[in-house]
This record gives C-alpha cells, structure tokens and sequence, in this order.
C-alpha cells in the first residue's frame, strides 16, 4: 500500500516523462492546434513550426506505438480538465484495424487509475483486469515501463528527452527499411474513432494520413477504402513517393522529411 502512494505521488508532479501525465495534469487552457497519433504523428509534426507558420499555439501528443482507444481517452482527459481547442488532428492509417489499448499507453496511465477526477467512462473504457485494483500490483505488472527507475526519475523532476512544449521528436537516418504492412482488408468500423467524432465538433476534427513509403505493400488499397469511409480524410500517404531521402525508413521521416510535411500540411489546412 505504501509503494503504491510513493508510486503515484511522484506522477502529480509537473515535469511530465510521458504525454498521458502530460495530458492527465493539464487544467483549464487552450491550445489553437492539437495532434494525436501514434510515432507516425509524434516524430512527423513539428509544432514549433506550425507555431511559426501561423502565429498559434500547437502541441504534438503523438504515442510511440499508440493506437485510436489511446487517442479516445485522451480525448475525454482533455475534455475533462478543460482544454479548448481550434483543430484537433488525428492521424489514421492501418491503425484503423487495430483494438484495445496499446501497452505503453496502460503503462503510463496507472498512476491516475484511481484518481477521483476521472469520470467512470475513462476507466471502463480501458477495460482492465479486477486485478489491477489490487495496491501496487498494477505497477509491479507494468514494470518494465513504468517502474522504479522511471519513479525515482520522477521525484528528482528530470525532464524527458522529449521536449513536452512540443511534443515532437525527430528520427536522423535515410533509409527504407519494411518491417510491416497494411492489412489485406479494413475491418468495418472502428468505435473509438466513431467515439472521437462524436466528441469533437466536425469543423474541428481533422483525420490524416501521414506519408508512408510507395514500397508499403497494400498501402494504396487500405487508404482508398479508409478514404471511402471517413471522406474527410486528408491522405499524404503519397506525398513523397519521389523524395525516398526524406524517410527514415518505410513508415516514417526524417528530421528533413518531417519538416517538409508540416509546412505541407500546415500550408494546405491551417493558412489555404
């Protein structure tokens, strides 16, 4: 019972490690544009730049590894503790197949499971075993990710290599490399982005697809059915099919290729 007050005092803190404590101890703003996704987002949208294109305040609250049910939770915490917003982005790809939570993401929200500010949705929606209302054993089960290294990190306030007031982090490299592919089929919906869409205002919402190599096997057929779905989709999925120096490898740019797509995508949505 002590390690676990110990545990979760240390998450209340104002120095974030991760962007689910990041976004679980905002209160009362408002940032003109938000992004969510997965690495596709976080390593891709460079926010000091949209901030310098349009003179508007913009965070990067992309996941490594996240996934639509991470993103509809972060919804309603930014909901809940009252950030306003202009345009909330979220990047959509063959994640659409995905369901349940991504591990990271249950990782880093242990320490607010039992936070009585959260509505109830919050934590059934995250649909966990009985046996994480046990003391301390939902962070002795996340260890690896959230244990006493990360803990003790967080009592001396040591920032994150990510620098949170943006939130995005730029790979270096040029290569092509393929570890995946998009699914042969798209499932027939995905509920957690029907929730975000019930939630955000439509002339609010913007779903995207960030640019993803000619080589992704399947990629032009998922994206054409997920475009068939959501019509509003902004799909640069091909955008720099003749710039291979700008990825890093198949899924994802680099420093370069990132900054080409911002201005890109900042110039087509938020000044054309």
């Amino acid at each position: 019972m002590l390690l676990d007050v110990i545990y979760t005092a240390a998450y209340q803190n104002e120095v974030p490690r991760n962007k689910v404590q990041l976004v679980a101890n905002m209160k009362e703003s408002h940032i003109d544009y938000i992004f969510l996704g997965s690495s596709r987002t976080e390593n891709h949208i460079d926010c000091e730049l949209v901030e310098k294109l349009t003179g508007k305040s913009c965070i990067n609250l992309g996941i490594q590894g996240g996934r639509l049910n991470d993103y509809k939770i972060l919804v309603r915490l930014l909901k809940q503790n009252s950030i306003s917003f202009e345009k909330l982005f979220v990047q959509v790809d063959y994640i659409y197949n995905f369901k349940g939570h991504s591990p990271s993401f249950i990782a880093s929200f242990m320490p607010f499971l039992n936070s009585n500010n959260l509505p109830p949705n919050i934590i059934d929606d995250l649909g966990l075993p009985d046996y994480y209302s046990v003391p301390f054993l939902r962070y002795a089960v996340n260890d690896s990710k959230i244990g006493f290294r990360e803990t003790f990190m967080q009592y001396l306030r040591k920032p994150s290599r990510v620098n949170y007031e943006s939130g995005f982090s730029p790979l270096q490299g040029v290569g092509s490399h393929i570890s995946g592919h998009f699914p042969n089929s798209i499932v027939s919906t995905n509920e957690a982005l029907e929730d975000i869409v019930q939630q955000v205002e439509q002339d609010k919402l913007i779903l995207f697809t960030a640019p993803y190599c000619e080589n992704g096997e399947n990629r032009n057929t998922f994206l054409k059915a997920l475009k068939e779905r959501h019509i509003s989709l902004k799909d640069y999925s091909k955008l720099f099919d003749a710039n291979s120096e700008y990825y890093v490898n198949c899924g994802h740019l680099n420093e370069k290729g990132a900054n080409q797509f911002t201005k890109i995508l900042t110039q087509d949505i938020l000044i054309d």
